[in-house]
């Protein structure tokens, strides 16, 4: 039996991969996108190399190019258009000292090098985290071990012309502690930096630190905005009145969204994410509100799944959707089309034959719509099941002999099919479904041979796959299952 077809709402989305590796950034060039992916060769992981790729607004690659290095492993982590190629900036990783290098090299549109450079104290880690274009060239962020105690760093800026040539450098940051940053925004006066903080923390093992700048790295102020746990990961976009914040922490819910006024000052927070981790990666402004970039775990298909979250101008959930499959996916980077978005990132690939995890660059062009929900109707939650048949409530989930799983949702004309997947100790973890359903109300019968183990239920897994874009709702529910035929 055929997926079904869905509805005209998912018309014009696709997702699509493009070689071993993952998306690290997007920027729209004309009517096409440019994009820089980490690539390697499954059977040689620890050698990456950059990967530039163009592709046109239906995902039709039109060009690429791996950019080699036998001595070194790259980490991009930037591009930028301009108006006779681009620059790639990444994390230039030393194979016999395993340091890295700040490392920025400049292609033409046909992916030629015009010129490469590379910034570095000998001995030490300088990892680059994010690229800006300014109006006289490029401003480069990261991380510097250079003078620092162990296991601490500082934040470390270098400004370049547009041929690559240092301009002046600057630390920010307090010897002994870690400051990061993961991204700067340009202001009439300089530039803000976001990031973290293990030294002006109010509440938080690493706090929210926003330093800003002048045009000469001049430190104007700084700002630090209590969070609970570990704070990381933070992003931001300019709104009118101030600048709109996201960050990861390690205590749920695990997303922050913070607003913040032209001074850095907070003016509220919200807090979203599910009760397992979600980590962020980006953020931007679109005309109803804010998209949020990342992965997650929570209820997701296996590892962890592509995460993007929808919320208003104040703050509040709108939708949010998950994309992926049994292994490890994630969003990277978020940009707005006319018709919807473009994201970009990794899904991960289980191959029995390569004994650990890789990944496909990914690409998704997903539309403005909420996701369908699906719920687990049968078993209930605390009942007792023998041979199919419902008998009574009970202290858990316990099925014996067969069992007949049935989902419903809240609408199903989104949906093309429903999979199935088991986890446990008897029954290993599942790559492939054990079962799919293609209509409504969606079931499949569990008649595996399992022997219960106490304490040990066997996990359930639900996966409802709708529209074009990769884009996954869940359920899953634990039991026990005693079935010996």
């Amino acid at each position: 039996m055929h997926d079904r077809e869905g509805t005209h709402i998912e018309k014009g989305e696709w997702n699509k991969k493009y070689g071993v590796g993952w998306i690290e950034d997007m920027k729209k060039d004309g009517k096409d996108y440019i994009c820089v992916a980490t690539t390697w060769n499954p059977m040689d992981p620890w050698n990456n190399d950059v990967k530039v790729i163009e592709i046109d607004g239906n995902g039709n690659e039109i060009w690429n190019r791996t950019y080699e290095t036998k001595e070194n492993s790259e980490w991009p982590e930037s591009i930028e258009v301009v108006e006779d190629g681009y620059v790639i900036l990444s994390a230039s990783e030393n194979s016999k000292t395993h340091t890295c290098n700040y490392s920025v090299f400049k292609i033409d549109r046909e992916g030629n090098v015009i010129w490469s450079k590379e910034f570095g104290h000998e001995g030490v880690d300088d990892i680059p985290t994010k690229m800006i274009k300014t109006a006289d060239g490029f401003l480069l962020a990261g991380f510097t071990d250079f003078g620092e105690l162990d296991l601490a760093h500082d934040i470390w800026l270098i400004k370049i012309d547009r041929e690559g040539n240092e301009m002046w450098n600057k630390t920010y940051g307090v010897k002994g502690y870690s400051e990061g940053v993961n991204d700067v925004l340009e202001t009439d006066e300089g530039y803000i930096l976001f990031g973290e903080t293990e030294f002006y923390i109010e509440c938080g093992a690493m706090d929210v630190w926003l330093v800003k700048i002048d045009k000469q790295g001049n430190e104007i102020w700084n700002k630090s905005i209590g969070t609970v746990g570990f704070t990381a990961d933070v992003y931001a976009v300019e709104i009118e009145d101030g600048y709109m914040i996201t960050a990861s922490t390690d205590v749920v819910p695990t997303v922050y969204l913070i607003k913040v006024d032209k001074e850095g000052n907070k003016m509220w927070e919200k807090r979203h994410g599910g009760y397992d981790i979600t980590g962020v990666r980006d953020i931007i402004k679109v005309e109803d509100g804010y998209l949020i970039a990342g992965t997650t775990d929570y209820r997701d298909v296996g590892y962890f799944d592509g995460w993007l979250l929808k919320v208003d101008k104040d703050g509040n959930k709108i939708w949010e959707k998950k994309f992926g499959g049994r292994e490890k996916d994630e969003i990277d980077v978020v940009l707005e089309t006319e018709d919807g978005y473009l994201l970009g990132g990794e899904i991960g690939v289980h191959d029995p034959n390569i004994p650990y995890f890789y990944s496909y660059s990914w690409i998704i062009k997903c539309k403005d719509y909420p996701p369908p929900e699906i719920d687990i109707i049968r078993p209930k939650k605390n009942h007792l099941y023998v041979f199919d048949r419902e008998i009574m409530p009970f202290f858990t989930t316990i099925a014996i002999g067969d069992l007949t799983i049935e989902v419903t949702s809240d609408n199903p004309e989104l949906i093309k099919k429903v999979e199935f997947y088991l986890t446990g100790f008897f029954v290993g973890y599942d790559w492939e479904p054990r079962g799919t359903a293609y209509s409504y109300p969606y079931k499949w019968k569990l008649d595996v041979f399992v022997i219960p183990v106490p304490f040990r239920p066997i996990e359930v897994r639900c996966v409802a796959h709708y529209g074009n874009s990769g884009a996954v709702a869940t359920d899953g529910m634990y039991l026990y299952v005693m079935n010996l035929i």
